[in-house]
């Protein structure tokens, strides 16, 4: 696991400890960035006849980047940070949104997801604060994939996330903030779906598909 971008907080976490002031956080984000777009899957395929007759099985292990992987989404953090910070709690709800091109075929999953988030905050000046947080979350994975052999299939399965987050925002006395939230990021979901070819053969896939990296958003948002 690459640490760079966190380590780079860390000489900032320290000076800010020893300076830290009394802040209440109480804010609504609006969150837009990029997720890791290497995606491994292990997946397993069975071909059947018109005829009824298995004509193929077959397993693989495949690592395939995604062209694209999106994340939107809206937070709510609170917490008392006194002159030695203190916890931070709140929860998130986003959208993910992958695409991807394989030879002639193309697949859209979008994944709505809520997470919980609890860790520790504190404040350099009242106007600028850190957070870094553990989250956790479940959604479902919806997938639509497409090709020059096959007609349109679609999926959705359970999809789950975790990680660990670090960010920093910074509020303007008209409470207003901006801000921008760095992650280390896991995701899984078993997605499964059939499709017929042009040949009339049915096809009926399963997939252990996993996802994991950092992810950069940045953020914009307001205390009340």
């Amino acid at each position: 696991m690459n640490t760079k971008p966190f380590a780079i907080l860390v000489p900032l976490l320290a000076a800010g400890c020893l300076m830290a002031e009394d802040v209440k956080v109480s804010d609504i984000r609006l969150e837009f960035g990029i997720m890791p777009n290497n995606f491994e899957a292990s997946s397993s395929t069975r071909v059947t006849s018109s005829s009824g007759t298995v004509t193929n099985s077959s397993s693989s292990n495949d690592k395939q980047n995604a062209d694209s992987n999106w994340r939107g989404a809206v937070q709510l953090m609170f917490g008392n940070l006194a002159s030695s910070g203190g916890f931070v709690y709140g929860g998130e709800v986003a959208v993910n949104y992958a695409k991807f091109s394989n030879g002639g075929t193309k697949t859209t999953q979008t994944s709505p997801v809520a997470d919980i988030m609890l860790g520790y905050g504190f404040a350099p000046t009242k106007e600028w604060h850190f957070e870094v947080t553990p989250f956790a979350g479940i959604g479902v994975s919806f997938g639509d994939v497409s090709g020059d052999n096959q007609v349109d299939a679609n999926y959705d399965a359970v999809y789950t996330e975790y990680g660990l987050r670090a960010a920093t925002y910074y509020t303007f006395e008209s409470h207003w903030q901006v801000g921008l939230d760095l992650r280390y990021i896991a995701a899984q979901s078993n997605p499964e779906f059939d499709y017929t070819t042009t040949g009339n053969n049915s096809v009926h896939q399963e997939q252990d598909q996993s996802n994991h990296g950092f992810s950069g958003l940045i953020g914009v948002g307001r205390r009340f």
